[in-house]
Order: C-alpha cells, then structure tokens, then sequence
C-alpha cells in the first residue's frame, strides 16, 4: 500500500492556505495549477489565480507521511481545524474526503470529459496561458532563502504545529536540533514517518539514530 502524505499550498509570505492528502502530492500540486487556469469557482482557485497574475505560484510544502489513508484523514481534519483559527485556509471542506468534498458521479464525469474533448483555444487565451507560464521559476539567493525562512518561522502561526527534533547516537550522545522531525528527514534522506515514531516512543531509532522531541528533554549536556 502507497504511503498518504500531507501536504499544503504557501502562499508567498509563507502562509499555509490550503491543507491536502495525497499519494502523489506532486502530481496533485500539478493538478491544483491546472484546475486553477480552468475555473475560478472555488476559493483556493481565486488564490491561486491572483496568484499567477502576480507572476507566483504556491510553494508545495510536504507536513507528514503516514502508512494508511485513515491516518491521513484524521491528521487532516485536525490540521485543518487547528489552522483555520490562524490563517486564510481555502479549504471547502473540513477535510477527510481527499476530493475537495465533491465526487462527481459518473454521468457528470462523462460531460465534463464530452465538453473538454477537442476544445480549440483562442489566440488570446493561448496567449494569457503563455504569460503566466513565463517567469514563474525564482532562483533565490541563500540569503534570500534564509530570510523567507525565518520570516515564515516568525510571523507564520502554521509553524507553531511543527515540532523541534534533538538528533543523538545509538549511545545516547547529543548531535544536533532540527526545527521538525520533516526538515531532519528531508536532509537526511531518513522517512519523516519513522523519526515520528521514534520520539513517539513506538522505534527504537530512525535511520540509525535516535530522536527526541525537544520539549521532553530537559538537558542535551
């Protein structure tokens, strides 16, 4: 079975603005691009839309990987109701359906697809997918990137559900802080899942390394 992620879209002051699960957030992050250009009638496609006349796009931002979509479900819907309360989420549902809370049925699927199927696009309309596709790819210099960093640390109430990691050997030595379990991952090429479980008591170690959460260790020396 195929891990389920949680993912969310940023906006470019480092807000979170929209909470998802997917298999493939990847792919999904595509595919929210893409209903975007097509539609404005949801929430989260106006963002994204106001968005791309500014020349950005949503930054992906991967929170936890878990083992079964039921995991998943329930971690969202308490992202999204703990979130709620701090930032502008686009989310039309309070999260669990993975679908947005719509299903199209197989009748509606059939006409979406009938009127899709070799539609010609107006020169102006090539023209303006064009635009928006043009610029969009940023090369931040590190400072740059270091200072989004801390300015998303700082001013972004999201950040208080990330949880600070210590890093010791097998023989119990202090190596490193990391701000999230995630970040440690991502760097370390060590599942997020597994450094979880082992500050959650449930593995012995990660990756050949034991992890702690911060705030249940009293002193690193």
């Amino acid at each position: 079975m195929k891990r389920v992620y949680i993912y969310s879209l940023i906006d470019e002051n480092g807000y979170f603005r929209y909470i998802g699960i997917s298999q493939n957030p990847k792919i999904r992050y595509n595919s929210h691009l893409t209903e975007s250009r097509k539609t404005d009638k949801t929430h989260k496609n106006k963002w994204i839309r106001n968005m791309f006349k500014k020349g950005l796009k949503p930054t992906l931002y991967l929170i936890d990987v878990f083992d079964t979509p039921e995991e998943a479900k329930k971690e969202e819907i308490r992202l999204i109701e703990h979130f709620k309360n701090y930032v502008k989420l686009t989310n039309g549902t309070k999260g669990g359906d993975g679908t947005n809370g719509w299903i199209p049925s197989a009748e509606t699927r059939k006409k979406i697809g009938d009127a899709n199927r070799g539609r010609k696009w107006t020169k102006e309309q090539k023209l303006a997918i064009s635009n928006i596709r043009k610029g969009r790819k940023h090369n931040f210099s590190l400072e740059a990137k270091e200072k989004l960093s801390n300015r998303m640390k700082t001013n972004n109430p999201a950040y208080k559900y990330l949880k600070p990691v210590f890093q010791f050997d097998k023989e119990g030595n202090f190596i490193k802080e990391w701000e999230s379990g995630q970040k440690a991952g991502k760097e370390l090429n060590i599942e997020t899942s597994n450094i979880n479980r082992c500050c959650n008591n449930k593995y012995r170690s990660a990756g050949g390394f034991i992890w702690k959460f911060k705030k249940e260790v009293k002193n690193v020396l």
